[in-house]
C-alpha cells in the first residue's frame, strides 16, 4: 500500500499533509500540532478591578481559540467552587447608557460574554475589551483566564497559554475619587462615594464609572443600573456582606 500522506509531512498522523492544513498564525507549524504557541489573554490598561466583571483583551490574531476562567480563590460560601473552570461565551455589545441594554444609536456600547460549560473556539480578533460576568464572579475573589487553541487537548494543561490572574474588587468598592472627568479605580475600601459614583452612572453623568463598574446586582447581573445597584454599594459601605448565595456548580462536578 502507498504511504497514507505521499506528499509530506504530517505532524499530527491525521493523514492530512501539513501543507493542506491551516497555519493561522502563519508560523511555520499547523495549528494542530502547535497547542504550546497559544496567545495569553491580556490585560486591560489601565487595570481597573470590577466588582462582578472580569475584563481582559483576548488579542485575537486569527486564530480560533477558547478562553477559560478558573475560579481560584473565591471565598465563603462559594470557596466550595475554587478550582472548578467555566468557558467565556460569545461577546454581545451592550448600551453604556445606564437603564438600557440593548446597544443604542449615538451612545457608547461595550463587549460582554458570560460563561458556559463548554468551550468556544472563535476568532476573538473582532473584540478589543471584553468584560465578563456571571453568578460566579463576585467580589473580593482571584480568577485565572487562560486560552487554548481550536484542536488542541483540552484535557492536557501543557496545551493553555499562560494565565492571566484577576481580581475583583471588595462588595461595594467602585471608586478612589470622582473628579470632573473621570472616577478613579477602587481604593480598597467602600465608603459613601462609592454609592455616589453609581449615582453619576444611574443619571447619566460624563464623568460616571463604565457600566461594568457600576453594575454590581442581582446575582446574575442585568446590566442596568438602577436604585438596588446604589443601594447594593450602600451594604457594602455598612458592612453588610455579600447577599447571594452560590447553588451548585451549573457543569457538574
Amino acid at each position: 500500500l502507498p504511504p497514507l500522506n505521499p506528499l509530506g509531512e504530517d505532524c499530527n498522523a491525521n493523514g492530512v499533509p501539513d501543507e493542506c492544513e491551516p497555519d493561522c498564525d502563519g508560523n511555520g507549524v499547523v495549528d494542530a500540532c502547535d497547542c504550546l504557541a497559544s496567545i495569553a489573554p491580556q490585560a486591560e490598561e489601565p487595570v481597573v478591578a470590577k466588582n462582578r466583571y472580569l475584563t481582559l483583551r483576548p488579542v485575537g490574531l486569527g486564530c480560533r481559540t477558547a478562553l477559560r476562567v478558573t475560579f481560584v480563590d473565591l471565598p465563603p460560601p462559594f470557596d466550595l467552587h475554587n478550582g472548578k473552570s467555566m468557558w467565556v461565551d460569545s461577546p454581545r455589545d451592550v448600551s453604556e447608557r445606564g437603564a438600557i441594554v440593548s446597544p443604542t444609536p449615538g451612545v457608547a456600547n461595550f463587549q460582554a460574554s458570560t460563561l458556559q460549560c463548554s468551550p468556544l473556539h472563535r476568532d476573538w480578533s473582532d473584540v478589543d475589551t471584553l468584560h465578563v460576568h456571571h453568578e460566579l464572579i463576585i467580589p473580593g475573589a482571584m480568577y485565572f483566564v487562560d486560552a487554548v487553541d481550536e484542536g488542541c487537548d483540552l484535557a492536557d494543561q501543557v496545551s493553555y497559554s499562560a494565565a492571566l490572574p484577576i481580581e475583583t474588587s471588595k462588595w461595594g468598592d467602585v471608586m478612589d475619587v470622582c473628579d470632573p472627568v473621570f472616577c478613579g479605580g477602587p481604593d480598597g475600601s467602600v465608603d459613601i462615594d462609592d454609592a455616589l459614583s453609581i449615582v453619576l452612572k444611574f443619571v447619566g453623568a460624563p464623568n460616571a464609572p463604565i457600566k461594568a463598574r457600576a453594575d454590581l446586582e442581582p446575582s446574575v447581573v442585568d446590566h442596568m443600573i438602577n436604585v438596588t445597584d446604589i443601594l447594593a454599594s450602600v451594604s457594602g459601605f455598612v458592612g453588610v456582606p455579600y447577599p447571594f448565595v452560590p447553588g451548585a456548580f451549573p457543569c457538574g462536578e
